[in-house]
């Protein structure tokens, strides 16, 4: 193992122990910042046909002929 590869290895280890939740201390720079996650995509848009209660464009029960029906 060389010199470099055990720092890495000694600060990879103290991370975790320094109290202040895997990060390193301040005076030291984060050698992996992670990236700021990204924003969720804008949700898809409504449905053009209102799903209101009121709305009798379709019957709450099925018809009788309907296979579900029973």
């Amino acid at each position: 193992m060389s010199q470099a590869s055990l720092a890495l290895a000694g600060r990879r280890c103290r991370r975790g122990r320094s109290g202040s939740h895997g990060r390193p201390p301040p005076d030291e720079p984060d050698p992996d910042p992670e990236p700021d996650p990204e924003p969720d995509p804008e949700p898809d848009p409504e449905p053009s046909e209102p799903d209101a209660p009121w709305s009798d464009d379709e019957p709450a029960d099925p018809p009788p002929s309907s296979p579900f029906a029973g």
